[in-house]
């Protein structure tokens, strides 16, 4: 009689035996998984928020991504969206900056072009700077102000002699406009 019992919960004792050793085999690659949307969320969130580098980076490997799916989220409210772009700037990988790149062209919203822009120019102004250059130069003739405006800060921190000549060409244009008070006030 006991072996008969014995023989029911041998399979079940032998399926918790794989099981265990496979998620102890499996627990390094899980730990390296990107981090979850709740996670991201959390460290965004709060009412005065502001970019905490540690707990941005806490996030761990993969939080690049995680942040640019949340940035990509147009069912999200746009403050979670636009300081997701925000946490970007501290990720200064090439999939960081042609995703900041691309989506230049893409948003409708002001608010979220501008801090692309900010983003794209505080994380690679060092690393990228005529891509930088390259990439905003145009926004200075654009039709609202303050993408003019927010393009214009980020290429005159940039270094280099594309960003100097735009800017004056875009200050020259605007001799006696409200944009070069704003320019000057930050």
């Amino acid at each position: 009689m006991m072996t008969r019992h014995f023989m029911r919960i041998l399979p079940i004792a032998a399926c918790l035996s794989v099981s265990l050793t496979l998620g102890v085999a499996l627990w390094p690659a899980a730990a390296l998984a990107q981090p979850s949307r709740a996670e991201a969320m959390q460290a965004l969130a709060g009412v005065e928020w502001t970019l905490e580098t540690d707990a941005i980076t806490a996030l761990g490997d993969g939080a690049e991504q995680t942040l640019m799916a949340i940035a990509d989220d147009d069912s999200l409210l746009n403050v979670y969206r636009i300081r997701a772009l925000m946490a970007l700037k501290l990720f200064q990988t090439s999939d960081v900056a042609d995703y900041l790149e691309s989506r230049l062209a893409v948003w409708s919203n002001d608010a979220l072009s501008r801090r692309t822009m900010e983003s794209f120019s505080a994380g690679f102004a060092q690393t990228y700077p005529q891509r930088v250059a390259s990439a905003l130069t145009p926004y200075l003739a654009n039709g609202n102000p303050h993408l003019r405006i927010t393009a214009a800060r980020a290429l005159r921190s940039l270094n280099t002699a594309q960003a100097r000549v735009a800017v004056n060409a875009y200050l020259s244009d605007r001799a006696q406009s409200w944009e070069i008070e704003a320019l000057q006030n930050e």
